[in-house]
């Protein structure tokens, strides 16, 4: 029998008969009652209360042998139990038991359930997913959709990429600039990079503080914690463009409107560079202050304006550096420094800017499909890393070039890393970058259905993982698509028939890069 859960439990035992109720009542410690709150609005209205049966009791029992984020759920003709050292463990219980009870379904008469017993935790500690809201912006209610999804899948960080070269995305009162001109574009590259079309619309989006602070408190009741992201030194046009004096030659540019790697970012040589990004980043540590991780970046990096800066060079002559690399690696140590000195929080970079002088105490975020030595060595030494190749986990791709297959069955794939600095990477992210993403339909047809598919792999062994099973679920996933209103792909997008038809497909992509609106083509009008 194969239970429709996402993920898939660790440990399952079904035992004989089922249990079948209208009525219920749930009882738990009133310090852990977060726990039950969401499972108590999803039966208030996915059950039609008979008052006259006699209720099904849901008792919520601390265990503290049981580890972080681990739980047990155990269904008998005595009712419903949840097991967890913590309230986060509860919570996760109550996700597998919504799927079980089916309660992102229609109205019911009557609720049922096998009885069972389920031991489970996680794979990594680290699971998380990955939103750039700088290319395109899709807002308050979007974000919380997308959490709440998180959170049912039982993925525990969101990841939210809040600036970079096309916009800025905090309005922070502080920086008034960063909203009256950083947020805003005066046009956008569209189709692709390979011609000269654009949409020459001003595009703008800014999350005022109490907007962040609603999607925070969401996130923290469904135990999903935020990393906010500013990327710096480089994808920093759109502050720089705010804020010209941070310029190398102190140059009024604008907010791109295209996409790649630019070189008006940050000067690296000015003392105003380093005194703006500091404070900047107290604000963000405020306003994200439950938050355990920032990120800041360190991705792409030219150096093509710093080469020619008198202030940059002076600072590599100051400094005794070899290279702008180095000098880029000290700019971040010191904004790293920052906050790990004066709060009680984690830093996070990109991979590629980590060099042989980087903080230690800084993690390593692995993105590039190449094998990369350097980094790989890194790791090998010690550094703490997560897990998020473009080749595997970047959702923005095509389903033809990464497929539901790849993005559940790849795993960990890094020449050279020793099997002993496996204990290194914490975990894994997926990701979705929104160049060509414009719409709400289309980010949510991008990563559904391989977010089901990043979920199971983070979460459940590599023994327990079946991929012609987690299909015929993904197949049976109705309640689920139809609660968060999901377009749903059929099969022959996400899994690719054979490897020719993917190469056909991809070469279509290639030519034109509005792939979305191509494979969205292939869904009927009725599943849309």
């Amino acid at each position: 029998m194969v239970l429709n859960i996402i993920p898939k439990p660790n440990n399952i035992k079904i035992n004989k008969g089922n249990i079948f109720f209208s009525n219920y009542q749930i009882l738990i410690e009133k310090r852990y009652q977060n726990a039950a709150i969401l499972l108590n609005e999803e039966l208030e209205h996915r059950i039609k209360i008979d008052a006259n049966e006699a209720p099904v009791i849901i008792r919520f029992i601390i265990d503290k042998d049981i580890d972080d984020e681990g739980y047990k759920l155990i269904v008998d003709k005595n009712g419903i139990f949840i097991y967890g050292q913590n309230e986060k463990g509860l919570y996760y219980g109550t996700r597998t038991l919504s799927m079980l009870l089916n309660l992102k379904g229609k109205r019911k008469e009557r609720l049922s359930c096998p009885c069972l017993e389920i031991d489970d935790k996680p794979k990594y500690g680290h699971r998380s997913f990955m939103l750039d809201e700088s290319r395109h912006f899709f807002g308050v209610d979007e974000v919380k959709k997308i959490i709440s999804m998180l959170s049912d899948l039982k993925i525990n960080y969101f990841h939210w990429h809040l600036s970079d070269d096309q916009g800025f995305r905090i309005n922070f009162k502080t920086f008034p600039k960063l909203k009256e001109i950083a947020s805003k574009r005066n046009k956008t590259k569209i189709e692709s990079m390979d011609n000269d079309s654009w949409d020459n619309n001003v595009y703008e989006g800014c999350y005022d503080y109490h907007q962040i602070k609603e999607i925070i408190s969401f996130a923290k009741q469904r135990y999903v914690e935020i990393i906010p992201e500013i990327d710096i030194p480089g994808h920093t046009s759109a502050i720089v463009a705010a804020y010209p004096f941070l310029h190398c030659s102190n140059k009024q540019c604008e907010v791109r409107g295209d996409f790649g790697v630019f070189s008006d970012i940050l000067c690296l040589g000015k003392q105003s560079s380093y005194d703006f990004i500091r404070s900047l980043l107290d604000e963000l540590c405020i306003l994200f202050k439950d938050s355990m991780y920032i990120h800041i970046g360190g991705d792409e990096v030219s150096h093509l304006n710093h080469e020619k800066c008198d202030d940059c060079k002076r600072m590599l002559e100051k400094l005794n550096l070899k290279s702008f690399d180095e000098l880029q690696a000290y700019f971040s140590n010191m904004m790293a420094k920052h906050i790990l000195d004066t709060t009680n929080k984690k830093v996070i970079m990109w991979h590629d800017g980590i060099q042989d002088n980087t903080d230690d105490r800084i993690i390593l975020q692995y993105w590039d499909y190449r094998m990369d030595a350097r980094r790989i060595d890194y790791i090998n030494k010690g550094r703490t890393t997560i897990y998020s190749p473009c080749s595997q986990f970047y959702f923005n791709d095509p389903y033809a070039e990464l497929s539901l297959y790849k993005t559940y069955i790849t795993g960990i794939r890094l020449d050279g890393l020793d099997k002993s600095a496996i204990k290194n990477i914490i975990g894994m992210e997926c990701c979705l970058w929104t160049e060509w993403v414009d719409s709400n339909i289309s980010l949510e047809f991008q990563i559904m259905p391989r977010l089901l598919a990043f979920s199971e792999t983070t979460w459940t062994k590599k023994t327990n993982q079946n991929f012609d099973e987690l299909v015929d679920k993904i197949e049976h996933f109705d309640a689920f698509y139809s609660h968060y209103n999901l377009v749903r792909a059929p099969k022959k997008i996400y899994i690719p028939k054979d490897e020719e038809y993917a190469k056909e497909i991809s070469r279509l992509y290639r030519k034109d890069k509005k792939y979305i609106e191509l494979e969205l083509a292939n869904i009927n009008k009725e599943e849309r």
